[in-house]
Formats: C-alpha cells, structure tokens, sequence
C-alpha cells in the first residue's frame, strides 16, 4: 500500500473531524489515527496470501489434531483465511495490528502519535 495514500486518508480524516466534528486540531489527529487503522486493519490490499487453505495461516497445523480449522472472513470477496482457534486468531490479529501500526509509523509525521498494538 503506498504511502502517500495512507499519509492523504490521514489528513482527510483530520480535516473531515476539525470541519464536521468541530474538533480542534490535536484531537482530530488523535482520532483519526484510529479511524485509519481501522480502515487499514479492513484494506483488501492488506490480507496476506495463504499458499495452503488445509494448514493454518500462523502455525501450519491441519486441524486434524485438535479443533478444526476455521474461515476467518477478509475484505476480498469470496476469500477466507483459515486459522486455528484462539491462540493462532489471537497472534493474526496481532500481526495485523502491527502491520497497520508499522505502515502509519512510515507514513505520518513523526509528530503523530501512533499506539502500539
């Protein structure tokens, strides 16, 4: 994901909370760092390719051991992520976090607090 879109998604998102929210401008900055993570956290662009739909995504297990493997649903149409429960759920949502987390520290001022997932 470039960028520059990322930097521009964040500045539209202050201006649209300082113009239509009345916030003053730090506290727009610091709402909208949320909003563009979650906007990120739910960018198709952003989910990872499984090679293998049989094996989880995180630890390669087959689920044929203990619980099933199940469809976690993604932004792209007709494509489901396939994880083990809980703990392998819990570190893809963390490694998702940090992805976004990591892409915004690239993209925004230094000056931009970003919170670590």
């Amino acid at each position: 994901m470039p960028l520059d879109e990322v930097a521009a998604l964040h500045a539209r998102t202050v201006a649209r909370l300082m113009n239509a929210a009345g916030l003053a401008h730090a506290e727009a900055e610091r709402r909208a760092v949320a909003m563009v993570a979650a906007a990120l956290r739910n960018d198709p662009r952003l989910v990872p390719h499984q090679n293998d739909p049989l094996k989880c995504l995180v630890c390669g297990g087959t689920g044929r051991e203990g619980p099933p493997l199940l469809p976690i649903l993604t932004p792209k149409q007709w494509v489901n992520l396939w994880l083990c429960r809980s703990a392998c759920h819990a570190t893809f949502r963390q490694q998702q976090a940090a992805r976004v987390a990591e892409l915004m520290r690239s993209a925004l001022p230094a000056s931009t607090t970003i919170a670590r997932p």
